[in-house]
């Protein structure tokens, strides 16, 4: 399942933790190299992470979403068959 934006957003908020993890070493240590591998590797797994939690959590919702629509389907359904029913008695008692 791909997403243009969900994927931008996952990107977007793993690159904002690495540049705040980014600052914080800089701070720290003072190494820029350093800083910015341990940047570097932040990135990847938050962005891993953050991927893999909104991908499952989208699945669900989407899991939750077909199903109320199929019952939203049925119930459609049953209250046109109801409808019909009752429009062919209407018309028999007429004849």
């Amino acid at each position: 399942m791909y997403n243009n934006l969900m994927h931008r957003i996952v990107i977007l908020s793993g690159f904002a933790v690495a540049l705040l993890c980014f600052v914080w070493n800089m701070m720290k240590s003072g190494d820029i190299l350093y800083s910015a591998f341990v940047s570097l590797c932040v990135l990847f797994a938050v962005s891993t992470v953050f991927l893999i939690a909104t991908q499952s959590i989208a699945g669900v919702l989407f899991k939750h979403l077909s199903e109320k629509k199929a019952q939203q389907m049925k119930e459609e359904l049953a209250k046109r068959k109801q409808q019909l029913e009752e429009e062919n008695r209407k018309k028999a008692k007429a004849s």
